[in-house]
């Protein structure tokens, strides 16, 4: 049973409450309650209409499955980057500042640079034209590629932040005590470190996930003129003046962002780390066991 919150600690956080409330519930209530037009007869007709729009539907799937593949693959990145800059190397310091240059660069910047690249016509589609080889469709290509490339570039290095973060958090003497008892380093790493590392790994991959649903810039530069992803849906909402199908569409965004996270939490948050904790790696039978 939890202990209740004695009252001094309970005041204690009530300044947190407000400012977590005023700055970033609140907002979002305001805006639900504007697409429910007249509070004295709320109307949620207007979100059954968007739901069963096809062209929100469309957008909604395609906002999903590159901001998906793009956390992926900036995931993959940022753990390689991250296990990298934990071993000891010559120009170390320097490599750390080159990797945060992606970070640093605005999303409108990373467009053109992947469109002066992938582009037809582009400097890597001259070099390949010059040797005869055929150049793959990326920039505006209907699955998303060079919006997904784009994203996992700028992601990349933050996400290596975090987990380094992370991973740079677990006691050594773990690590060293498995690799006493005959851990291998792969052992080590994936049956140690990232059990334990566990949380910082699903924060890290949450926020790049919702920075890929958010996403304008990049996915309406690089991506295809249908389906429109759902940022695209909601400036042109905007541009027309239909307030109300814009604060819907920001509402169903929240949503399908809070879903997620809720429930990766729920799968790989804390408390899955302290499972999986339980099943790190002990020394099999050649060792005593």
């Amino acid at each position: 049973m939890k202990r209740p919150l004695p009252l001094a600690e309970g005041l204690l956080l009530l300044p947190a409450a407000v400012i977590l409330f005023g700055l970033f519930l609140a907002p979002l209530f305001a805006v639900f309650f504007d697409t429910l037009g007249d509070l004295s007869s709320p109307d949620l007709a207007g979100y059954a209409r968007l739901v069963a729009d096809p062209q929100v539907q469309r957008g909604f799937l395609f906002t999903l499955e590159y901001a998906l593949a793009s956390t992926v693959l900036s995931f993959l990145c940022g753990t390689l980057l991250a296990a990298a800059f934990q071993v000891p190397f010559f120009g170390r310091s320097w490599m750390r500042i080159a990797s945060l240059v992606p970070v640093i660069v605005p999303g409108l910047v990373a467009s053109f640079a992947v469109l002066a690249l992938f582009e037809r016509g582009g400097v890597l589609y001259r070099v390949l034209e010059l040797l005869n080889i055929p150049f793959p469709r990326i920039v505006r290509e209907p699955n998303g590629v060079g919006i997904v490339l784009a994203l996992a570039w700028k992601e990349s290095p933050m996400m290596g932040i975090v987990i380094g973060s992370a991973l740079a958090a677990v006691p050594g003497d773990t690590v060293k005590a498995a690799r006493t008892l005959g851990a291998g380093a792969a052992q080590a790493f994936f049956r140690i470190q990232v059990p334990q590392a566990a949380p910082g790994i699903a924060a890290a991959m949450i926020l790049g996930l919702a920075r890929g649903l958010g996403a304008y810039a990049i996915p309406n530069l690089l991506g295809p003129a249908y389906p429109k992803p759902v940022t695209s849906l909601l400036y042109e909402a905007l541009e027309y003046g239909n307030l109300q199908r814009a604060y819907a569409l920001c509402i169903l965004l929240a949503c399908l962002s809070g879903t997620i996270a809720a429930a990766y939490g729920k799968w790989f948050g804390p408390s899955a780390a302290d499972q999986a904790g339980k099943r790190t790696w002990r020394p099999g039978r050649r060792h005593g066991a």
